[in-house]
């Protein structure tokens, strides 16, 4: 699922599995969207956050992907206030060949609570919180 420039959307309670891609992509100047209490088995990527604002992954159920949660910036998008304010929370990642999650470069002002993770967690920046996560 794909959201392009999209505001206060929701995906909730889905089964996504066997995926070449993203599972749930919100890319380039999203804002306020959730993914919420989703199952992901099988996916490049669970959750990507591209150039994406105050959006939250919460709760999700992520398995065998190559990256859990990723929020990163596209180089060529110049704009100040994005890839900021994002929460990912509550989730279960098992499985994630590279990063459980990962937090890029110019990527401020996030939250990674309390999620259980098996891999590791990725942060680039240092204006980012990072908390409370149980590593299994």
């Amino acid at each position: 699922m794909a959201f392009y420039h999209v505001v206060d959307s929701t995906v909730t309670g889905c089964r996504i599995s066997g995926l070449a891609d993203e599972a749930i992509n919100f890319d380039h100047f999203v804002l306020r969207c959730r993914a919420i209490e989703n199952e992901i088995d099988g996916a490049t990527i669970g959750v990507e956050m591209n150039d994406a604002s105050d959006c939250e992954v919460l709760r999700n159920r992520i398995r065998n992907v190559a990256v859990g949660v990723r929020i990163w910036w596209y180089s060529r998008i110049k704009e100040k206030g994005i890839n900021e304010g994002n929460l990912i929370q509550g989730n279960d990642i098992e499985g994630a060949a590279r990063s459980a999650v990962s937090v890029g470069r110019n990527c401020f002002r996030n939250r990674v609570i309390e999620n259980s993770v098996r891999g590791k967690i990725d942060v680039v920046e240092s204006d980012n919180e990072i908390r409370g996560n149980v590593q299994r």
